[in-house]
């Protein structure tokens, strides 16, 4: 219903987190981070990056001139493989005494073992915002950045920029692979869910078009494209990278330090960083690179070939939706 009812009044709601930060002029903004559960959606939101701070974990309405709202006042974090250095936020929240849990490890003693996976790795536990620093949810300052998690194996970099046509067909396409966080249906599954919403309640060529007009209408606002998988293959392939939540940090930070420079994707058309600017290893930001050192150039073509073919027909079975996003991909 909050979907409908933000839509109808000019806005979209989004999946997503939010959180602000202050830029080098010393202005507060904010961040949207948007994926599907698994992506690190709630870990992106939490993370401290240059003392940022959450606003909202799940649900946010984006209007015109990068207005946001929150929808409620508290987290619903996976408890599964918590740990207090990578995710110290989230930590805090859940061992306060007014935190609850679902599906999570308690001996008979009452002590919480997020590393015990007896009754499901999907276990959940919830806080409310006010057991943890975080920003003012009733007055979110201006969006500036949208980050789109995006849980790909092969050959998408740990980050990469986009115009608007390419974010909202990114959107639009809401990629990702499946994890216990969706639930067992979804585990290991290559997923494409629009938005990352599965809560719109109608066209979802509305969203997409929606999503590119209101980013029409908020000219400062700037959007990327987050890898939190691997690059170069599998989990258990001798090839892969994990990009993990350290390298995520660093290059965000790096991001709201205005340190990464930008140059053209000549294979998607996107923007990726510059090795001299990358904060982490270049086959990172640039997984070419890694396919071409290990030998591998001709299976890179391939799966470029078959990923735009494929993202081209999954965008244009929605009818109604905007040209310009299917020609941007």
């Amino acid at each position: 219903m909050w979907n409908k009812w933000v839509f109808d009044r000019g806005g979209i709601a989004l999946h997503a987190g939010c959180k602000t930060y202050l830029d080098d002029q010393n202005n507060e903004n904010s961040i949207i981070i948007i994926g599907l559960s698994g992506t690190g959606k709630t870990t992106t939101t939490f993370t401290p990056h240059l003392d940022s701070q959450p606003v909202q974990d799940d649900f946010c309405a984006f209007f015109p001139n990068g207005e946001i709202y929150a929808s409620e006042n508290g987290c619903f974090a996976k408890t599964y493989g918590l740990d207090s250095g990578h995710e110290p936020l989230i930590y805090a929240g859940l061992t306060k005494r007014d935190a609850w849990f679902e599906n999570t490890f308690v001996d008979d003693e009452g002590h919480v073992d997020f590393n015990n996976d007896f009754h499901t790795t999907n276990g959940r536990g919830t806080f409310e915002l006010n057991s943890i620093p975080h920003g003012n949810v009733r007055d979110i300052p201006p969006l500036r950045m949208i980050l789109i998690l995006n849980r790909n194996f092969d050959i998408l970099p740990a980050i990469v920029k986009l115009n608007h046509e390419q974010a909202a067909a990114y959107f639009m396409l809401g990629e990702t692979t499946g994890t216990s966080a969706g639930g067992i249906s979804e585990t290991g599954k290559a997923l494409r869910i629009p938005g990352t919403n599965p809560f719109f309640p109608m066209d979802h060529a509305s969203q997409g078009n929606r999503f590119i007009n209101l980013l029409d209408n908020s000219p400062k606002v700037d959007v990327y494209l987050l890898n939190t998988g691997y690059i170069g293959g599998e989990e258990n392939s001798k090839f892969s990278k994990k990009v993990t939540i350290d390298h995520s940090k660093k290059l965000i930070e790096s991001l709201l330090k205005n340190e990464l420079i930008w140059e053209n994707d000549d294979d998607f058309g996107y923007q990726i960083v510059t090795s001299n600017s990358s904060p982490i290893d270049t086959t990172y930001t640039n997984p070419k690179e890694l396919y071409r050192r290990s030998g591998r150039i001709a299976e890179y073509e391939e799966i470029k070939t078959k990923l735009i073919l494929a993202r081209k027909d999954f965008l244009s079975g929605f009818e109604n939706l905007n040209k310009k996003i299917i020609q941007a991909i």
